[in-house]
């Protein structure tokens, strides 16, 4: 992706395009939940960062990776997972795990938006320094990432919710 197109490629860009694409249509710029705020997208994924989420004015800003299964069989629990390293202990970063929808082409009606001290705490970490991400995909399976599944509408709000937690 170059001037924030699509510039061809392999299936892996094409779908990381989709990602973003959705992603930014749930976090608008200057949408009314959202006021005056701005979504980035990296020219490179050096770092694990998708996103990066300014509130116009202000000099903080929110770095969210985003973690994405695609598909239509949403039976199977949601597995991800995330290299340490990548995982800024501190509330200016941030994990978003969504389920894309490939039937319907767009992002599934829930999401998982999780600050990146919470993630860190409840997320088990592996000989490899990989933290890992699981979870059912119903709150009846009641696991510890419930609290954190969200609809997808509510993401702009919980954005900013994380912006203001920002020091």
């Amino acid at each position: 992706m170059k001037d924030g197109r699509f510039q061809g490629g392999g299936c892996e860009e094409f779908q990381e395009f989709r990602k973003e694409t959705s992603l930014r249509r749930v976090l608008p710029n200057s949408s009314p939940s959202m006021g005056q705020t701005w979504c980035y997208i990296p020219k490179a994924d050096d770092e694990g960062i998708d996103l990066i989420v300014k509130e116009k004015g202000i000099l903080k800003s929110l770095y969210i990776q985003v973690k994405s299964r695609f598909g239509d069989d949403f039976s199977q629990p949601f597995t991800a997972s995330v290299k340490e390293q990548s995982a800024g202990d501190n509330h200016s970063m941030a994990f978003v795990f969504c389920l894309f929808d490939t039937a319907k082409g767009d992002i599934h009606d829930f999401v998982w938006f999780v600050p990146a001290p919470a993630f860190i705490q409840k997320a088990p970490k592996d000989k490899n320094g990989l933290l890992h991400f699981v979870s059912g995909k119903n709150k009846e399976d009641g696991n510890k990432w419930d609290d954190f599944r969200i609809d997808k509408r509510d993401l702009a709000g919980e954005v900013k919710k994380q912006l203001k937690r920002i020091s």
